[in-house]
């Protein structure tokens, strides 16, 4: 079931999902969180990310792969996050 997300938890979710992001941005351009673009699906959290000029490379998906996993592993395994890459 999919629910809808106040502002504070897509704000939450967002700061999470950066923080994890940071530690992996590639150094030609950088991904960005859209914050309105957050959907939580039972216990999955679906996030739209962009970059610049929709920077598609092995850079930007390791890093996707990367973050997903550290949310992953913060979460005990209690919910997931899947990183969604979108044009902007």
């Amino acid at each position: 079931m999919t629910t809808t997300l106040d502002a504070h938890e897509r704000t939450t979710v967002a700061d999470l999902v950066r923080v994890a992001l940071a530690k992996y941005q590639p150094r030609a351009y950088q991904i960005s969180v859209n914050d309105d673009g957050i959907i939580k699906d039972d216990d999955w959290y679906h996030i739209l990310v962009t970059t610049p000029h929709h920077e598609r490379d092995r850079d930007f998906y390791d890093a996707l792969v990367k973050a997903e996993a550290d949310l992953e592993r913060s979460a005990g395994g209690q919910v997931h996050y899947l990183l969604v890459p979108v044009l902007g």
